[in-house]
C-alpha cells in the first residue's frame, strides 16, 4: 500500500498531474509562464495553496520567461493573506520590502513576508524558478505606494541567524511574532536517525534536493525533488526513515 492512500498522509508529485487550476489570486502582477498547482485549494479545504514553475527537476515543464522579463516588475503591492513563502528554485530574482531597499535572493534561499507587507519584485535572471506557498489558499494582491527608505523591514529570507538546530540535520527557526502566529518552519537534511513530524496542526513537507523514504500507518513510500507530502491528521504522522546524502526539505507547519 502506498502511504499517499493512508488517513494522515497525502503526496503530491512533482511531475504529477494539477491538483487545481485554480489560481487563488487576482493574480494581475504575475506576467510569468503558466504555473504548476499542487492542488492544495482542494487537498487542503483552502487553508494553502502552492504553485511553482521552472522546477530544476527532470521532465518537469520548463517555460522562457516572456520578453523583457529581465527588466520586470511587479509594482509595490501587498496581499491581503496570512503568510506568503517564496522559495528561489534556480536562479534569482530582486525584492524590496517596507524600507525599500532592493537586495537580490538566490537558489535556495526561502522568502517570508508575512500578510500586507508591501514589497516589489523585479528583475528576475533568465533561469528564475520558484515555488511559491501561501496562507490561506485564496487571496488578493493590492497596489499601495513605494515605501520609503528606513521603515522596519518585515520581510526577510531565513539564514543561520534564526536557526536553531536540534541534531541529526533538523533544524526549527526562530521566527517573529507576525510570522510564527500562523506557522511553524523546520528545515531538514541529510542524517542518520527516524524524523517524526512534528504532532499538531496540518503540515506540509517538500524537498528540494535529493531523496527520502517515508513510512506512516506501517505503509512506505518515497519522496523525490519537489515533491510534496501533506497531513491532516493530529494523531496519525509520517515518519522520514531514510534521506539520502544531498536530500533537503522545509517543514510548514500551521498551528492545531
Amino acid at each position: 500500500m502506498s502511504v499517499s492512500e493512508t488517513r494522515a498522509v497525502r503526496i503530491v508529485r512533482a511531475l504529477g498531474p494539477s491538483g487545481s487550476t485554480s489560481a487563488g489570486d487576482n493574480d494581475e502582477h504575475r506576467k510569468g509562464p503558466a504555473e504548476f498547482s499542487y492542488g492544495l485549494q482542494d487537498i487542503a479545504n483552502g487553508k494553502a495553496r502552492a504553485v511553482a514553475f521552472n522546477l530544476p527537476v527532470e521532465g518537469f515543464p520548463q517555460v522562457s520567461l516572456p520578453p523583457g522579463a529581465a527588466a520586470m516588475e511587479t509594482g509595490w503591492h501587498y496581499h491581503n493573506i496570512q503568510l506568503q513563502l517564496g522559495y528561489v528554485a534556480t536562479g534569482s530574482i530582486e525584492a524590496a520590502f517596507s524600507d525599500g531597499a532592493p537586495r537580490r535572493y538566490h537558489a535556495g534561499e526561502l522568502i517570508v513576508i508575512p500578510g500586507d507587507v508591501p514589497h516589489n519584485a523585479a528583475r528576475p535572471s533568465e533561469d528564475y524558478g520558484a515555488l511559491e506557498f501561501t496562507l490561506p489558499g485564496e487571496f488578493g494582491t493590492i497596489p499601495c505606494p513605494a515605501q520609503p527608505p528606513g521603515a522596519a523591514v518585515l520581510g526577510f529570507a531565513l539564514d543561520d541567524s534564526q536557526a536553531r538546530p536540534k541534531g541529526d540535520g533538523v533544524t526549527d527557526f526562530a521566527l517573529p511574532a507576525h510570522v510564527s502566529g500562523f506557522a511553524a518552519i523546520r528545515l531538514l537534511q541529510a542524517g542518520e536517525d527516524v524524523v517524526d513530524t512534528p504532532r499538531g496542526g496540518m503540515c506540509f513537507t517538500f524537498l528540494t534536493h535529493g531523496s527520502c523514504e517515508i513510512e506512516a500507518e506501517g505503509a512506505r513510500d518515497s519522496l523525490g525533488p519537489y515533491d510534496m507530502m501533506i497531513e491532516d491528521s493530529a494523531n496519525d504522522r509520517a515518519r522520514v526513515v531514510r534521506r539520502s546524502e544531498d536530500f533537503r526539505a522545509f517543514q510548514i507547519q500551521l498551528p492545531a
